[in-house]
């Protein structure tokens, strides 16, 4: 999915409760070894086993610091306050 969207400059974003539960051999993707270990770090705070590699980004993937500073903030507050229901970050708004 991600492949077919990325061009057209669209995000991409999957929203689910607690009811999908995900096995310990998940892989998680990044498209770059900063957001691989922001990844990998947040697993370690939760206990979550998968395992995080980078992979090659299928088309321009423009890391931009406006919004690394925006997830990192997010991810921070979601840790510390497990019941926190999110700030309405949106990507395109940024």
């Amino acid at each position: 999915m991600l492949e077919k969207h990325l061009p057209a400059n669209t995000m991409i974003e999957v929203l689910v409760h607690g009811d999908l539960v995900l096995p310990d051999r998940t892989e998680i993707g990044c498209f770059s070894d900063a957001d691989a270990k922001i990844a990998q770090q947040v697993l370690s705070e939760v206990g979550a086993p998968w395992n995080v590699t980078s992979i090659a980004s299928p088309g321009p993937y423009p890391r931009n610091a406006k919004h690394v500073e925006a997830i990192t903030t997010f991810i921070d507050q979601a840790l510390a306050e497990l019941d926190w229901r999110g700030n309405g970050l949106e990507f395109d708004r940024l």
